[in-house]
């Protein structure tokens, strides 16, 4: 019994140790764009894809919820980098407008749906963490922390100055798409 709570203990540990690295490392790129309420987005953007990939299959399982629940942040993330490109509403208009608006879908989808185990998934416990899901994030945060060194230059450029970035023939619409889906993984 013993073994099994340190175990647990670790795992909570690790969980949360690489939650903060890949989310300080993500975070920081989020502040110099002046999008302080994207991780509040994300989060709730990702709740229709979590009642979509809970009802689609009974058997909970974690890779197709997940995939679901990306394909919504970054379908959020793309819906407000549209909203802002075509309208004059500062960044902290557009993301509590679809922050507010997939909130509301997923609430909407939940009570017609009604998948079981929507708040397990919301709101989680670090220390009832599983080793597949310490797997995962392990696998997220490796790629993170990998790929933020290797693109820090175009990463920089292009959340410092995107129309300067646009004028050196820099691909700023696939950066932004890079960068949500860690982004949305991690939120």
């Amino acid at each position: 019994m013993t073994a099994w709570v340190l175990t647990a203990a670790a795992s909570a540990l690790i969980a949360a140790i690489l939650l903060g690295i890949v989310c300080g490392l993500l975070g920081t790129f989020v502040v110099v764009r002046r999008m302080a309420l994207t991780g509040d987005m994300l989060s709730h953007a990702v709740l229709p894809g979590i009642v979509v990939g809970l009802a689609w299959d009974p058997d909970r399982n974690p890779l197709l919820v997940l995939a679901c629940a990306v394909a919504a942040g970054v379908i959020g993330s793309m819906t407000m980098t549209a909203i802002l490109k075509s309208t004059r509403l500062k960044p902290d208009a557009v993301l509590a407008l679809v922050l507010s608006v997939f909130f509301a879908l997923g609430i909407a989808m939940i009570s017609r749906l009604q998948p079981a185990g929507v708040q397990a998934f919301l709101y989680g416990q670090v220390a009832a963490i599983d080793h597949s899901d310490l797997l995962l994030l392990g696998v997220v945060a490796l790629l993170t922390i990998t790929l933020i060194p290797l693109a820090f230059r175009v990463i920089g450029i292009v959340s410092f100055d995107p129309a300067f970035s646009r004028l050196l023939g820099l691909p700023v619409r696939w950066n932004e798409v890079g960068f949500f889906l860690p982004l949305s993984l991690v939120s």
